[in-house]
């Protein structure tokens, strides 16, 4: 059920149109998003930050600090290698502490090729309700992005932050503590 929820938002025409409404595919580095996508960075210490737009077959990187060639310059890579495609559909922040025993993204490519161990990803939704773009931090270690020194409100720390993959149960994801506080 979950991969037909993913496939029916990532090809809704009515979010597509929104999307290009906005004007923001396929365009040169905004220095606004830059500097939001810098200060999240900094916030968790996160060596790569990123504002990405998804269309039906691939995702698109408006803003790629940190990321290695060639997708720097490339700025985009096919759906096989995203995992901000899953906060489109759960709608609220995604944290992957480490993507190789995550049981939505193990067998992403981005692990191997990109070395993207740990997740934190914000969609980012219009008035209407259509989530366009994801404003994420990632790690190439792994990484637990709740609570202690990296605990800041607003950056993936949210009443709600349930996993889509496992119907909101976090504690079954594997690697995950038992005593750990939610954020």
């Amino acid at each position: 059920m979950y991969a037909d929820d993913l496939s029916i938002h990532l090809c809704n025409p009515a979010r597509l149109a929104a999307l290009r409404a906005e004007a923001l595919l396929d365009t040169p580095t905004d220095e606004a998003f830059d500097r939001l996508s810098r200060l999240a960075a900094r916030l968790v210490k996160a060596p790569v930050d990123l504002v990405l737009l998804v269309v039906a077959d691939r995702k698109f990187f408006k803003i790629c600090i940190g990321l290695p060639e060639p997708w720097r310059s490339l700025r985009e890579t096919p759906l096989s290698h995203s995992f901000c495609q899953h906060n489109r559909v759960a709608g609220h922040p995604l944290l992957i502490e480490d993507a190789r025993t995550h049981p939505l993204v193990n067998d992403n490519l981005a692990i191997r090729e990109l070395n993207v161990i740990a997740y934190l990803g914000i969609p980012l939704v219009t008035s209407d309700g259509y989530v366009l773009c994801s404003f994420c931090v990632i790690d190439s270690k792994p990484r637990w992005w709740g609570g202690g020194r990296h605990r800041h409100p607003g950056l993936g720390c949210s009443g709600d932050d349930r996993d889509p993959a496992t119907n909101g149960d976090r504690s079954s994801v594997p690697g995950r503590r038992g005593t750990r506080q939610p954020c």
